[in-house]
C-alpha cells in the first residue's frame, strides 16, 4: 500500500498493530489484543491468530516494529564503542531469560546507543512474516522521533506501558535522564516522576511535559497521572500536553 506503514509495538503482555499514514502519521486502523501464553509457542501462536483476525493487507511501504521492555539501556556511543554489549548487559541488568539475546540501536546523530534484551520468538516470527521490517527497542523510536522535534527547552517524558513507564529529561538538544521504572497502579508512576524531578532539581522549573501511550489502557493511566498532578499542585509551572500515541513516531524513524 503506498504511503501506508505497518507499525507495530509488542512487549510480553501485549501486541498493537496500526496501519498509518506516512505523509501526517494518521492512524487509519488499529489492532490489539493481551497474550495469554508466556512461552515462545504460545505467543507465536496468539501472534499469528491475531494477525489473521485483523485480516489487513501484507503490502506496505514500510514495516515497522517497537519492542517494550524495562530491560535497556541509554549509553554514550563511545562507551558503546569500547565494550561488548553481552558484557554491557551484564553488568546492568545481569543474568538474563534464556529466551532473551541482547541488541543494540545506535542513534548516531545523538550519539546514543540503546543495548537491550528481545526474545528470539519476537525476530522469529516478525522477519518470517513481514521479511523487511525494521526492529527497535521502543526507546529508539521515542528518542529518534522526539529529537527531530524541538528539544532545546526543559521537557519531561513519560511513556506509559501495561506494566512499567520510561522517563526521559531533555534540554539544550540533550537528554540528560533515561530510565524505566515497574508500576502496579499510578500511584506508583506517580511517586517515580516526583522523585526523578527532585532529584533532577526540576520540581520547581518552567517544563513542558508529554505523556505517551500505545493503548486506551495506558492512556487512561497517563490521563490519571496529570490529573493528580494538577489537582495536588505539585508541578506549578509544567504545561502538560494531551497524552499522544506513542507509535505514531515510528514513521519518523523508518
Amino acid at each position: 500500500m503506498k504511503g501506508k506503514q505497518l507499525a507495530v509495538y509488542i512487549s510480553r503482555t501485549s501486541v498493537v498493530a496500526t496501519e498509518v499514514l506516512r505523509s501526517n502519521r494518521e492512524v487509519l486502523r488499529k489492532g490489539h489484543t493481551h497474550f495469554h501464553e508466556a512461552t515462545p509457542g504460545g505467543y507465536k501462536a496468539e501472534l499469528e491468530q491475531f494477525f489473521e483476525q485483523l485480516g489487513w493487507s501484507d503490502d506496505y511501504s514500510e514495516y515497522s516494529l517497537a519492542w517494550g521492555s524495562p530491560s535497556q539501556a541509554v549509553l554514550p556511543l563511545s562507551i558503546y564503542n569500547d565494550s561488548h554489549p553481552k558484557a554491557i548487559y551484564q553488568l546492568l541488568f545481569g543474568d538474563h531469560q534464556d529466551d532473551a539475546a541482547t541488541d543494540f540501536n545506535r542513534l548516531m546523530e545523538l550519539s546514543l546507543v540503546v543495548v537491550y534484551e528481545i526474545p528470539d520468538w519476537v525476530k522469529s516470527f516478525f522477519v518470517k512474516r513481514f521479511p523487511h521490517i525494521e526492529i527497535k527497542h521502543e526507546n529508539a523510536f521515542f528518542l529518534r522521533g522526539t529529537f527531530q522535534g524541538s528539544t532545546f527547552s526543559k521537557s519531561l517524558h513519560f511513556t506509559v506501558h501495561d506494566d512499567y513507564f520510561s522517563i526521559a529529561l531533555i534540554e539544550h538538544d540533550e537528554l540528560l535522564f533515561a530510565n524505566t521504572y515497574a508500576y502496579q497502579t499510578v500511584e506508583d508512576i506517580l511517586y517515580h516522576l516526583m522523585y526523578v524531578l527532585d532529584q533532577n532539581n526540576w520540581r520547581k522549573a518552567s517544563i513542558k511535559a508529554s505523556s505517551y501511550f500505545y493503548t486506551e489502557e495506558q492512556r487512561e493511566r497517563a490521563l490519571a497521572v496529570i490529573k493528580m498532578i494538577e489537582q495536588h499542585q505539585l508541578l506549578k509551572q509544567t504545561d502538560f500536553d494531551s497524552p499522544q500515541e506513542a507509535i505514531k513516531l515510528q514513521p519518523l524513524c523508518v
